[in-house]
């Protein structure tokens, strides 16, 4: 994906989306506990949610400040934002342009074991 993706791009995007939440809800039929993780932005996130048929769905958002995203990027060997994509603008659209629906946790002070924690209790 790039800031500004093809129409190509967008539906290779949502195939992606769909063949994620028809595999979640085969393991779902099969008897299996399932938590499905993406970055999902904008419209996009209704979307999404509205592809996985399997109940209880919970939708868990992940929101750390910009500050804490920055500082996480920076201390990854392998970068995320390249080719043309920035934290600020990344996270501008984050901000601006996804409904709040399900359960929004500011995790910018959180371990990852804190957050798995948080998560649990959100979706408990």
């Amino acid at each position: 994906m790039t800031p500004d993706p093809s129409p190509e791009a967008l539906e290779q995007l949502r195939l992606r989306y769909a063949l994620a939440a028809a595999a979640a809800d085969s393991y779902v039929d099969a008897g299996f506990t399932v938590a499905l993780e993406d970055v999902v932005i904008g419209p996009f996130l209704e979307e999404v949610e509205a592809m996985i048929h399997s109940r209880p769905r919970h939708v868990v958002v992940l929101a750390p400040s910009m500050a804490a995203v920055a500082a996480r990027e920076e201390g990854r060997e392998d970068k995320g934002y390249t080719d043309g994509w920035t934290i600020d603008r990344h996270y501008a659209d984050f901000v601006t342009e996804t409904p709040r629906i399900g359960r929004w946790l500011e995790t910018t002070e959180q371990t990852p074991e804190e957050t798995v924690e948080a998560i649990l209790a959100a979706t408990s």
